[in-house]
């Protein structure tokens, strides 16, 4: 067996390998020159907390849809519009097109190409998510 005491990947996380109660393994093949890398396996057992996302009808309607230069947004009688933090628009990429940290009623599309996007609209506690097709 070839040893790692000696070995700058294993020497600068020592804390990672020489603690018994939070201990990291070596993960060993059966190719010497894969092991010379140094491959860490680490559990987390705790997690972090996550939005709820919403997607079915909660009183937040996006108009008009395919939409052509503007998009309407409305919000029910049981919500305040002070409580949106933020709106934004995704493309198909990933790719954030349109941020606003305050609700307006009407957001110009006039900047935003032809395709399907995604409209994120956060509250404190959870986000509605809207499918948009903008043509």
């Amino acid at each position: 067996m070839v040893g790692v005491d000696n070995k700058k990947a294993y020497t600068n996380f020592t804390a990672q390998f020489d603690n018994p109660s939070n201990d990291a393994q070596f993960i060993w093949s059966t190719n010497l020159i894969l092991d010379n890398e140094v491959i860490v396996r680490k559990t987390v057992t705790k997690t972090s907390s996550v939005l709820e996302t919403k997607t079915e009808d909660n009183g937040i309607t996006i108009y008009p849809n395919p939409a052509t230069g503007v998009l309407n947004i409305t919000i029910g009688n049981s919500m305040n519009a002070n409580d949106i933090h933020s709106i934004d628009i995704y493309n198909a990429y990933g790719e954030r097109v349109y941020k606003s940290n305050t609700f307006s009623p009407v957001i110009s599309l006039d900047n935003v190409s032809g395709g399907i996007y995604i409209v994120k609209i956060q509250f404190s506690n959870y986000q509605v998510v809207k499918k948009l097709t903008v043509q």
